[in-house]
Order: structure tokens, then sequence, then C-alpha cells
């Protein structure tokens, strides 16, 4: 396992702030990011989106500065993972990107982080 790629979700002025820094302070560049249906930017190191950016209205920030929404893994063995899951009577959302060929599985850790487990070319 190893970890895909960190989500900030914040509004627009926001968002725009954090390309520019991250893309000049990484030398990240905007790529393709398949059609979603909230505004954003996935930004690349080399072939890989390792920043995903999304314009949000309902991210706030929190009383220690901050705005990450998830932070994701990608992994294989998607049905014994979501067996797993259940036996464990863990509460998770699955959604397929066709686009990209990936299924995601989406659930909460005990301290309420955000995580996504990105599965290629899997589907349950």
């Amino acid at each position: 396992m190893h970890l895909d790629h960190i989500n900030i979700s914040a509004p627009a002025a926001l968002i725009e702030q954090e390309k520019q820094f991250l893309c000049e302070l990484f030398s990240l560049h905007d790529g393709f990011r398949p059609t979603l249906a909230s505004d954003g930017y996935w930004l690349y190191h080399q072939d890989s989106a390792v920043v995903h950016l999304v314009v949000s209205d309902v991210h706030v920030a929190h009383e220690t500065p901050g705005y990450l929404d998830h932070v994701a893994f990608k992994l294989q063995g998607l049905k014994a993972f979501v067996e797993k899951l259940q036996a464990m009577n863990i509460e998770f959302q699955s959604k397929t990107q066709p686009q990209l060929a990936i299924t995601q599985i989406f659930l909460f850790s005990p301290a309420g982080i955000r995580l996504e487990l990105v599965f290629r070319n899997e589907t349950l």
C-alpha cells in the first residue's frame, strides 16, 4: 500500500491560491481531470496526479489551519478488502470511475479522518 494522492477542498479563491503555490513550490503541473460533479484541478508530478483540488463552499477552515479532506491509498484485492470491512462492521461507500478504470471505497477512521481506497482495474 502507498499514498495515492491528497485532496484539498476549499472555496474557489483559496483553491486558485493553492494551485499556484503547490505548482510553484513542488514543480507540479495542471493535468487531466475526469468529468466530476465539482470544479477543480488535478496537479501532477511527472505522470501521477498527486494533489486533487476541489472547489467547495461546504468545506470551511477549522480552528487550526487546514483544508485536508481525505487521504487516499492505492491497494489491490478489492473483493477481499470489502469482505474484511464487512466482517469488521465498518460502514463504507463504493464508487466507480469508468474513465479511470478504478473503484473507490470511502470510509472514516475512528478519529473521523476520511479515507479513500483506490483499486485499479477491479470492480465489485
